[in-house]
């Protein structure tokens, strides 16, 4: 009676002992299992913190994009108002070069060239507002981040 029983479940090969071993390491490993799944539910929450905290900045750059394409709009309006002001002041400089002759042609190329001089200058504007509508797209677009790798200081 003083020796440990090996006794055998009924209709099982394995002793008593080892069917007991292997559920304390079966217990062992679920606490374990247990320990990282706490650990990734914490790290999950303090992300997903992060995120809510996000939200209002999204929003407000969501907010300011549409304000710049509201003024690029307007923008768009104005230089098609000037194009058109530009193209009638073209054709009044064409029909009075053709009255007065040849003689003032000059003058009607001075005016030409004031006029090219003109829309190349708005062109360059416009140019320029798509360059920094183009940077300013660029700048918003959200880092794509891969999960495991890890962020640069600048948060990229």
């Amino acid at each position: 009676m003083d020796q440990p029983a090996s006794h055998h479940v009924p209709g099982g090969s394995q002793p008593l002992e080892e069917i007991r071993a292997r559920l304390d390491d079966l217990a062992e490993t679920a606490a374990k299992v247990a320990a990282v799944a706490a650990a990734v539910d914490g790290r999950l929450g303090a992300l997903e913190t992060r995120l809510a905290g996000t939200g209002g900045t999204v929003g407000a750059l969501v907010n300011r994009i549409d304000r710049l394409d509201d003024r690029i709009g307007d923008t768009d309006d104005q230089v098609g108002l000037i194009h058109g002001r530009i193209a009638a002041v073209s054709e009044r400089i064409a029909l009075l070069d053709a009255r007065v002759g040849a003689g003032p042609a000059e003058a009607g190329e001075a005016i030409v060239q004031a006029v090219g001089s003109a829309q190349a200058e708005l062109t360059a504007r416009l140019s320029s507002l798509e360059e920094t509508v183009l940077a300013l797209a660029e700048a918003l677009r959200p880092a794509r981040w891969v999960p495991g790798q890890r962020r640069s200081p600048d948060g990229r």
